[in-house]
């Protein structure tokens, strides 16, 4: 396969989700050595065309993290949770990332840990 665009930087511990056209990457962390960058950005791979595009998300973005969960609720919406990110810092909130309008928003989760 021939896949073009502005591709993700190398990293692991992201989170990949499928909506109808689209493949989009969230986070994840590349690290040398003891030293490790945390990503927030969204990718998208286009099904048809095979290509790569960053994406800037309106709304509040999650902070930078890695190794979280991204699931599918709605053919459009997904739904994020979680991670770890710098400093070993863990993390328990939950982002809904709407594909049709590119936007991000955070969900107040209520209850006791």
């Amino acid at each position: 396969l021939d896949v073009d665009g502005e591709k993700p930087p190398a990293m692991h511990g992201h989170a990949v989700v499928s909506g109808p056209t689209d493949l989009f990457q969230f986070g994840g962390v590349d690290c040398d050595g003891d030293q490790c960058t945390f990503f927030n950005e969204v990718y998208s791979l286009s099904l048809d065309s095979l290509s790569w595009t960053a994406v800037t998300p309106k709304g509040s973005a999650p902070r930078p993290r890695a190794s979280h969960s991204l699931t599918t609720v709605s053919p459009y919406t997904h739904l994020m949770f979680g991670g770890i990110g710098p400093y070993f810092t863990n993390y328990d909130d939950l982002y809904l990332f709407d594909e049709a309008s590119l936007s991000w928003q955070f969900v107040p989760v209520k209850g006791t840990k």
